[in-house]
């Protein structure tokens, strides 16, 4: 009996298999789980960027839309258009599907195997799997000229929702937030969008410690649990190219 679609350690584990065929994608192993699992991480795109984007989801177990989005984003980033081969070709995104492999495996509701909860420890660092996926982000930073653009998170929730900074905190790329949703909601005005701006550094989110880190627009980026998993296909790669578009337009100045 499951209260949500079964997409699980190992239907994950897949799909990066079968996306990492592609020649501009590579999955490498960056540590592991408190029990054991490999944490992987997708190189997507040009290697030798110093342009870079950070992603990750599945920080909490069950939180399955956040990963049917996370994964509508890497398949438009790797699509065939004219669009996706030219941000290839500028950027360097660094994709962790899945942060909290234990506690996906064993059922849990939020927490890894030692009873934290991932998406608050990003502040002491307490947990191996957010060090490990921490220190492999640090390491394409400390890379001379790498320049981060920006950060997302996805996750589940009642309702879609984006939590951002507010507009009056500054990013580098300046306003990239408040235009990508203007942009976003020209291409579904049907769609209600939703944006909670705030920035508290003491609660240890990832969104929190990125924007702290790096002054980049982190973004957490929240499915419905009961939104229309096509239409969660439909949002992201749309979402996705109004991404590409505004980076590629900040890699230019």
């Amino acid at each position: 009996v499951a209260a949500r679609d079964l997409v699980g350690v190992a239907e994950i584990e897949s799909w990066i298999k079968r996306m990492a065929r592609k020649s501009f994608i590579r999955r490498v192993t960056i540590g592991k789980s408190i029990q054991g699992r490999p944490l992987r991480m997708m190189k997507i795109g040009n290697g030798k960027s110093r342009n870079l984007v950070f992603v990750v989801s599945r920080q909490h177990p069950p939180e399955v839309t956040g990963t049917f989005g996370l994964m509508a984003f890497v398949e438009t980033l790797a699509g065939d258009s004219p669009l996706a081969g030219r941000f290839r070709k500028r950027f360097l995104t660094l994709v962790v599907p899945l942060v909290n492999p234990d506690g996906l495996d064993a059922g849990h509701w939020r927490h890894n195997m030692a009873g934290a909860d991932l998406n608050r420890d990003w502040k002491d660092f307490k947990q191996p799997e957010t060090r490990q996926v921490r220190d492999a982000f640090l390491a394409f930073v400390a890379l001379p000229g790498a320049r981060p653009f920006l950060f997302l998170d996805f996750h589940s929730t009642k309702k879609d929702i984006f939590y951002t900074q507010t507009d009056g905190q500054k990013t580098f790329p300046p306003n990239f937030t408040r235009d990508w949703l203007a942009a976003l909601g020209r291409r579904f005005p049907e769609y209600k969008i939703r944006r909670s701006g705030s920035h508290d550094p003491t609660t240890g989110t990832s969104k929190g410690w990125f924007y702290e880190r790096f002054r980049i627009p982190a973004i957490t980026y929240e499915f419905g649990d009961h939104t229309d998993r096509e239409m969660i296909r439909r949002l992201t790669a749309g979402s996705t190219g109004e991404i590409m578009k505004l980076l590629l337009a900040a890699a230019e100045k």
